[in-house]
C-alpha cells in the first residue's frame, strides 16, 4: 500500500467517524402527546401459553416463595417467571436442599408445560424420597412414554447430576416401566 492510498483510507476512515459522532449528536425528534387520551383495554387480562400464569407459583408448595428463592440463591425476585426451564432449576435446588414436596410442585408445573423425561425422573426421585411409591412408579412410566415420543429434555444432564442411591432405584423402576 502506498503513501497516496494509505492518505485516501485514512481519510475515509476520519470521515466516517465524523459522521457516526454528527449522527449520534443528533437530538431525537420531540415526542408529541396524541390528542386524544389514549383508553386502557381493562377488558381481558393477558393470555399465555396454555393459560397458565407464570408469575404465579405452583400449588402444592410447602415453603413460601420469597423464601424460597433466597434459600436457593435467586435473591429476592418480584417477579419470578415459572417457565419450564426455570420450574426445573429451581426444583433441582430444591431437591439438593431437602425441600422434596417444592420439588414436586415445581416439577408438576413444568409438566403442565408438556412432557419431559427429564422432569419426570426429577419428580420421580423425589416421590422416593418422601415414600410417595406409587408416584414414583408413574413418574418413572412418564419418563419411559417421554423417551419413546423422544422427549429426552436434558435427562443425560440430570443423571450426571443426581447419580446417588435414590438414582439408581429410580433408574431400576424405569427400566421396569419400560418393559
Amino acid at each position: 500500500m502506498n503513501v497516496s492510498t494509505l492518505s485516501r483510507s485514512m481519510l475515509f476512515a476520519g470521515f466516517t467517524f465524523a459522521l457516526c459522532a454528527a449522527s449520534a449528536l443528533a437530538q431525537p425528534p420531540a415526542y408529541e402527546a396524541p390528542s386524544q387520551p389514549l383508553a386502557a383495554d381493562t377488558s381481558a387480562e393477558p393470555s399465555y401459553t396454555g393459560g397458565i400464569n407464570p408469575f404465579t407459583p405452583p400449588d402444592g408448595m410447602a415453603t413460601p416463595i420469597d423464601s424460597l428463592l433466597c434459600r436457593t440463591g435467586q435473591g429476592a425476585v418480584k417477579c419470578f417467571v415459572f417457565s419450564p426451564r426455570n420450574c426445573f432449576d429451581l426444583a433441582a435446588a430444591c431437591y439438593r436442599r431437602g425441600l422434596y414436596q417444592d420439588a414436586i410442585a415445581l416439577l408438576d408445573r413444568a409438566l403442565q408445560y408438556g412432557p419431559n423425561a427429564g422432569y419426570f425422573y426429577l419428580r420421580g426421585m423425589a416421590e422416593m424420597q418422601i415414600g410417595e411409591c406409587d408416584a414414583a412408579g408413574e413418574s418413572a412410566q412418564g419418563v419411559a412414554q417421554s423417551l419413546r415420543a423422544g422427549n429426552i429434555g436434558g435427562l443425560d444432564r440430570i443423571g450426571e447430576r443426581f447419580n446417588g442411591p435414590v438414582a439408581i432405584q429410580m433408574r431400576a423402576l424405569i427400566e421396569l416401566s419400560a418393559k
